[in-house]
């Protein structure tokens, strides 16, 4: 999978049907295989637009000059529904199935509800939360936000991932960040990299917290709140188990706020 194409469907998710950027994205990846080799004036005749319409596109979209936009469109990713998929094919049903069900264990067996409640009281008492996954563990950050905001907490995320970093920028000292990865490579210093990286995450004014199966985290300086849980090495279920762990945390934080309110 290419990383630009998640991009592009965000632009086409938003659903302004008819819009110049909308037609742009559409054209876009069809010519997906090409962007890396075409200049920009040459891109934008493809895609009938301008080249001062293609150049602010590349800008909206978190890239920096069309330089950084052809990189990313040659970045493939390797997401864990292509592993799922991968090893589907490979193994069967009954041996995924039968993974997820011993990872999901593992995960229920490893849980820290101090962990769990620390984090619960931390997302209570900062002035705005924070989260973030990567790729796959994004799509989970969605879910927790609806879940989560039933419960009167209003989190904040961001599906353009370039603009990731852009977010970390502006958390402030009273506010809390929560990242969302089962391998930890959320900290990559990858170049070109979607993720982060220490130094940006060096850089944040607020509290980080994540929740993750990577043991190394929970002696990591720049983390004050490691939420560890157990999982099977190489299982790409990361939707399921971080699903699972929201779960509990959503169910830690209702159980808190109704504590307060009684007392």
């Amino acid at each position: 999978m290419n990383y630009l194409v998640t991009i592009l469907n965000d632009v086409l998710n938003q659903g302004n049907i008819g819009s110049s950027y909308y037609a742009l994205s559409e054209n876009l990846l069809d010519n997906l295989e090409k962007i890396s080799k075409l200049s920009i004036c040459e891109l934008a005749k493809r895609c009938n637009v301008s080249k001062s319409t293609l150049s602010r596109f590349v800008r909206e979209i978190g890239c920096y000059d069309y330089q950084e936009f052809q990189e990313i469109s040659e970045k493939k990713l390797d997401s864990e529904n292509n592993q799922v998929t991968k090893s589907l094919m490979e193994r069967g049903i009954d041996e995924y199935y039968h993974d997820v069900q011993t990872s999901l264990a593992l995960v229920k067996d490893s849980i820290n509800i101090h962990a769990i409640d620390d984090l619960v009281k931390e997302m209570h008492n900062a002035k705005n939360v924070y989260v973030f996954g990567v790729l796959d563990s994004q799509f989970t950050a969605f879910s927790f936000q609806y879940r989560i905001s039933k419960y009167g907490l209003n989190v904040k995320t961001i599906a353009n991932q370039i603009r990731i970093k852009s977010l970390i920028e502006t958390i402030k000292k009273d506010d809390l960040l929560i990242c969302l990865s089962v391998s930890g490579g959320f900290l990559s210093n990858e170049k070109g990299s979607y993720r982060p990286g220490r130094k940006c995450l060096r850089d944040c004014q607020g509290k980080i917290a994540v929740l993750t199966s990577n043991k190394e985290l929970l002696v990591d300086p720049l983390i004050s709140n490691c939420v560890y849980f157990n999982s099977i090495d190489g299982l790409h279920a990361s939707s399921y188990i971080l699903n699972f762990m929201l779960d509990i945390v959503t169910y830690r934080y209702k159980k808190y706020i109704d504590k307060i309110k009684v007392n």
